[in-house]
């Protein structure tokens, strides 16, 4: 791998400590990688480039009478979910009124599509408990596109992922 170093005199403040930013490492394939320097130790990097993560974002309705049995559904799925690859995350959050929020991270919508094949049963189930109120896809252009087929019926509002890191 080639690698160029550029070097830098002045400070900069990084997590509330004066710090100095001596190093940008730039591979061959051209993703900058920014080091952070407190006492010539390295504490904290930044990768510059678009990762190949795709979430999906549901929202969601749920009446007061079928609130018990979807958090039952949510615990199951979740449980479910924990053994899938490439299943990054997945969270539910609850609001007033019976809004609910499903966040779910993939390592590419490959991993999306075979979520979406493996837990179809538990889909079903789910929407009789709940009424769909919008879906949003993000991720990189590439990995949206081979999810149009499949989220189709459901008009999503598609994000695509243009700056980002992971860890």
């Amino acid at each position: 791998m080639h690698v160029r170093f550029y070097s830098w005199t002045n400070t900069s403040v990084f997590l509330g400590v004066r710090t100095r930013v001596p190093t940008t490492i730039l591979p061959a394939g051209g993703i900058h990688l920014f080091l952070w320097c407190i006492q010539n130790r390295i504490v904290g990097e930044v990768t510059v480039s678009v990762p190949q993560i795709v979430t999906v974002v549901g929202y969601l309705t749920i009446l007061e009478s079928h609130a018990a049995a979807f958090r039952e559904n949510c615990s199951k799925m979740i449980e479910l979910r924990r053994l899938e690859p490439g299943h990054l995350a997945s969270a539910y959050s609850f609001g007033a009124g019976g809004k609910v929020v499903s966040r779910e991270d993939y390592d590419n919508a490959d991993a999306v599509i075979r979520h979406m094949e493996l837990g179809n049963h538990i889909f079903e189930l789910t929407q009789q408990l709940v009424e769909i109120t919008g879906v949003e896809l993000h991720g990189p252009q590439a990995e949206l596109e081979k999810l149009g087929d499949l989220f189709n019926g459901m008009s999503p509002a598609i994000f695509n992922t243009e700056f980002g890191f992971r860890r």
